[in-house]
Order: C-alpha cells, then sequence, then structure tokens
C-alpha cells in the first residue's frame, strides 16, 4: 500500500489568531478494443468470476500456461484491501473506507475515466480497474492490463511468471491537525491498484489471471 498524506495545521487557541495552513505531503510504500466494464461485471459480496484459472496446489500462485497469443487484455482477479477494520480511524482502511473506495471506482469508471492500474506504484498505467466490490470484508477487484503497450505487456508477463503476485493500494489521506496537537484522519480518496512483488497488507494476493 503506498499513501501520500495532506497535512492541515489549526489555530492552537480559540482567540481568533490566523494559524495558516500548509501542506506537506508524504510518501510511504506498505508495500483499445478492451473489454467493458459491463462485460465482466460482478455482484457485490459474490464469489470469484468464472473464465479464471488457479493452481489449487500453489497456495494461490498463478498457474501459467503456455499460449501462443495472450490476447490484447489481460484480466487479473485480486484482492486490493484485507477485511476493513472496525471502529478505526487511521492510515488503513475501514470498513466504511472500503465502501466509499468501491464507490470511487465505480464513479470514476462512469465518468469515463477508469482508476489505473500501475506496476509497483510507478511509472505509466499498464490498465485500468474495471470494477470492484466487498467480498468477506475485503476489497476484491477485476484489473484489465492492456496489453497492446509495452509496459501493459511486461506487466500480464509479470503476473504469468509469478513475479508480481499481490495488489497494493495507491490512495492519499488529508491530516488535520487539531487545537490539542492531534492528528485526525479526514478522506481517502483513491489514486490507482498496483500490481506488486510483494504486498504490506496481509491476504492481498492475485488469485486468477484470464486464460
Amino acid at each position: 500500500m503506498r499513501f501520500s498524506a495532506t497535512i492541515a495545521k489549526k489555530p492552537t487557541s480559540s482567540s481568533g489568531a490566523s494559524g495558516g495552513r500548509h501542506s506537506r505531503k508524504t510518501s510511504s510504500p506498505h508495500s483499445t478494443a478492451q473489454p467493458t466494464a459491463s462485460s465482466v461485471r460482478i455482484p457485490r459480496a459474490a464469489p470469484p468470476p468464472t473464465g479464471f484459472y488457479k493452481d489449487p496446489g500453489a497456495r494461490g500462485r498463478i498457474k501459467s500456461r503456455p499460449r501462443g497469443c495472450r490476447g490484447m487484455t489481460t484480466l487479473l482477479w485480486g484482492t486490493a484491501n484485507p477485511e476493513g477494520l472496525t471502529d478505526y480511524e487511521g492510515l488503513y482502511l475501514s470498513r466504511d473506507d472500503i465502501t466509499e473506495m468501491i464507490r470511487q471506482i465505480d464513479e470514476a469508471s462512469t465518468k469515463g475515466e477508469p482508476t489505473p492500474v500501475h506496476v509497483e506504484h510507478k511509472g505509466v498505467a499498464v490498465g485500468r480497474v474495471l470494477t470492484a466490490w466487498e467480498h468477506n470484508g475485503a476489497l476484491d477487484c477485476v484489473l484489465a492490463l492492456d496489453n497492446r503497450v509495452l509496459e501493459g505487456a511486461i506487466g500480464s508477463e509479470f503476473v504469468r511468471s509469478g513475479i508480481c503476485r499481490d495488489l497494493s493500494m495507491g490512495y492519499t489521506l488529508s491530516l488535520e491537525q487539531s487545537a490539542k496537537g492531534g492528528i485526525n484522519v479526514g478522506k481517502k480518496r483513491l489514486k490507482e491498484i498496483s500490481i506488486v512483488k510483494r504486498g504490506a497488507r496481509p491476504r492481498c494476493h492475485i488469485h486468477g489471471v484470464s486464460a
């Protein structure tokens, strides 16, 4: 997981003195003929989609089969965030945060500006998030990697070869400093989802890849 925070300082007294606002960016790694979103739409809280394959004896590792042609798009199904925390207001995602992230993904797709997919939170986008849903409290999603561009084709092979086996979410959040010196965490906004070698959060694995 990667997040960046904007810290806003509040006045330290109620006398009306101007505390000013300043922002500080921090970055911390915890770390197209394309199918339409409707063609792979999955009901929330649903089991994994069909059409994906997985080696059940490899403890979640992706089974790679030799293919003459991979196609223009590679679809991935995985868990981008583990079960949301309850009664929690911090840097990680709560259950309410997961619901909000799913709404943001849906909204972005509706606007024609889908959430991008990156490799290790770096470089150009290699694909897009097609859909996301809550499954057993976690955030599951389907990603589409664009094999027509070099970066997308490389990303697809990273997954098929087992180099990248996990998913990681990149989002921003606002941190507001209170008059008493405490820190209040504001709204979180999803920026991208990355395929990574090893995610910082538990159980955020890539479960399947399109045949």
